[in-house]
């Protein structure tokens, strides 16, 4: 698995400098992409390389953190909920 997201990571870091366009949208959405359109594992593989984009950036794009959040239930709601207040209290 990490010789494939080492892969996805080069390839994007090499589309996004040709073309011009290191904006943390394009970066981190073209990395999920590439990494579900691997197949077999691509849940994992997708989860790896999007934790290793988010602290490269620092963050995750608004957009895709809403569209997220939208496809949680309540109960995944309150669980992210807690763990933000707890994330806020300590840090």
């Amino acid at each position: 698995i990490s010789v494939q997201i080492i892969h996805i990571l080069k390839t994007v870091g090499f589309e996004a400098r040709k073309n011009n366009s290191l904006s943390l949208n394009y970066s981190f959405e073209n990395t999920l992409r590439k990494a579900v359109s691997l197949g077999d594992d691509s849940n994992t593989i997708a989860a790896i390389a999007g934790s290793i984009t988010e602290a490269f950036y620092g963050t995750i794009p608004s957009n895709i953190q809403q569209d997220a959040l939208l496809r949680l239930d309540n109960r995944l709601l309150a669980i992210i909920k807690k763990w933000d207040r707890w994330i806020n209290n300590h840090y």
